[in-house]
């Protein structure tokens, strides 16, 4: 299996964009909205096999393929039987595909997958040691996503006392066991604030990790269920002539499933667990299944479009072969059916998409390696050719891949900045760094202004003309000099004085709007 997901992802990996680096510190040098434990697993792998486009898609290869097998043997175990491989096809195909980037979204999975491991084992076999597993992973998939170990931690509990119910045991038991279960986290978060109180970091990271995610997210998740899966899923031109409809079906036919089956599985649980659903007591580890199985899909909600929806998904495909070996012993003709019919209609899509992969690609020099990508990328080729390595440019609002593909440097602690959820006082903060560096080269990406924008963020209003900040303080500080692809490229004004030192940034923001 490990072979056949290599063989099936390396097309995709081989295009894979890179996130940047960034500065030291997480929170202190650079700000994001996730718990640190990505950046310090990416960095550590960086570090040891170097800092290059081979290690990033290596690694990122290697996650593909932990998860498939992770999806596999859960399969195998709860599941066996013919047409067991089905989750771990419709994990390789409407999965790491859609998204092959490093993320901590990728990263969080594969433990909240472990999770459900170590939850499954004590199911089988409840013991002290068992629980302390199962905790430990959750507490690690808290520190890489934490709404996903939040999730994951609540549906092994919740798994742990129906259990304990069903055996007959005391609350004290419960109690007991509730504190192994609980041990790992609170181990692994104490450590977290120790060494983030050290670095003189601490009060950044929880206003980045707790404070701005409760009041600044909701400004950038209202999409709606399944966002950009047409987009996603159905290409444009298909086929001519009659044929074109059967196969849009054929390849929307497997993404249906992605966006409405957690609905048919709650109701099939639903059914399950009533009196007049019953076959018998149902197996601890089918629930401690179901149950992981929705909290990690749960964990991805807070944007709900299809690709975090994708996220969260692996676990819902093994439920979902479970929930359809139900109709086996009845139907078998109608569940063979069915499961031919979408192992094919994953076939036609996988196939399709490896292929149009393998020949699309355009072999690109950087300075971390060469890389291969879906056509020329103008803005790349400009900092190679105009910058030294380690050079300060501003990449506005956000390029990430650039920081790393080029090893320019940002000057400022965010990799990307938006009106609605950035706060003002952030946006004036990294105004003042662009002064205070007199930072001499601006990317503004103009697929990427606020009317491009709003249609994917649909909380987020247009600001006006005055609470555009950025934009004023460029168009008052530098000059357009080249348009590179989708890039104006802005040089420092030379003939402008910078502000005093101890003029306050909300005044220099001032002079620009009014400008």
């Amino acid at each position: 299996m490990a072979l056949v997901a290599a063989f099936y992802l390396f097309p995709f990996i081989r295009i894979m964009p890179s996130n940047g680096d960034e500065g030291q510190v997480p929170y202190r040098d650079f700000f994001e909205t996730f718990t640190p434990g990505s950046f310090y697993w990416v960095a550590a792998v960086l570090h040891l096999f170097g800092a290059t486009m081979a290690t990033a898609q290596g690694l990122l290869l290697a996650t593909g393929v932990v998860l498939a097998l992770l999806v596999d043997r859960c399969s195998r175990h709860l599941t066996p039987g013919s047409y067991d491989l089905l989750p771990t096809t419709l994990f390789l195909v409407f999965g790491l595909p859609f998204w092959p980037l490093i993320s901590h979204h990728w990263d969080s999975t594969v433990l909240a997958m472990l999770t459900c491991r170590a939850l499954l084992r004590w199911c089988r076999r409840p013991t002290s040691r068992g629980l302390l597993a199962t905790g430990w992973w959750a507490g690690l998939t808290a520190l890489f996503l934490q709404t996903k170990g939040v999730a994951i931690f609540l549906g092994s509990w919740t798994t742990v006392l129906l259990a304990t119910r069903r055996q007959g045991m005391d609350w004290r038991e419960g109690a007991r066991r509730t504190g192994a279960l609980a041990a790992g986290p609170l181990l692994l978060g104490l450590a977290t604030l120790f060494f983030f109180q050290t670095q003189g970091a601490l009060a950044p990271l929880l206003d980045a990790v707790v404070r701005f995610p409760l009041t600044r997210y909701a400004n950038v998740s209202g999409l709606p269920y399944g966002h950009f899966f047409w987009e996603s899923v159905v290409p444009g031109a298909i086929a001519p002539g009659p044929l074109a409809p059967l196969l849009r079906l054929t390849l929307i036919v497997p993404g249906l499933i992605v966006l409405y089956g957690p609905f048919a599985l709650l109701l099939c649980l639903f059914a399950r667990l009533m009196p007049w659903g019953r076959e018998g007591p149902i197996d601890l580890q089918v629930v401690g299944l179901y149950l992981s199985a929705f909290a990690l899909w749960a964990s991805e909600l807070h944007r709900p479009c299809f690709a975090h929806l994708l996220f969260g998904s692996p676990l819902l495909y093994v439920a979902g072969l479970h929930a359809l070996r139900l109709v086996e012993p009845h139907r078998p003709r109608l569940f063979r059916g069915m499961a031919f019919c979408l192992l094919a209609c994953l076939a036609i899509f996988g196939l399709g998409t490896m292929m149009a992969t393998w020949e699309k690609g355009t072999l690109l020099a950087t300075r971390r390696g060469p890389m291969v990508a879906f056509g020329p990328d103008p803005g790349l080729a400009f900092l190679l050719q105009e910058t030294r390595p380690g050079e300060e440019v501003f990449i506005y609002p956000y390029n990430t891949g650039y920081y790393f593909l080029a090893d320019v440097r940002n000057p400022t602690r965010f990799s990307h900045l938006l009106y609605g959820y950035h706060r003002p006082e952030q946006f004036a903060e990294a105004i003042q760094a662009l002064e205070t560096r007199q930072v001499g080269l601006v990317l503004l990406n103009t697929l990427n202004t606020p009317e491009q924008m709003h249609p994917g963020y649909l909380s987020l209003g247009l600001p006006s003309r005055e609470e555009r900040v950025m934009e004023n303080h460029l168009e008052r500080r530098y000059r357009e000099v080249a348009t590179v692809g989708c890039f104006q490229v802005l040089r420092r004004r030379e003939d402008i004085a910078a502000p005093p030192a101890d003029v306050p940034v909300a005044s220099v923001s001032a002079a620009a709007a009014a400008e």
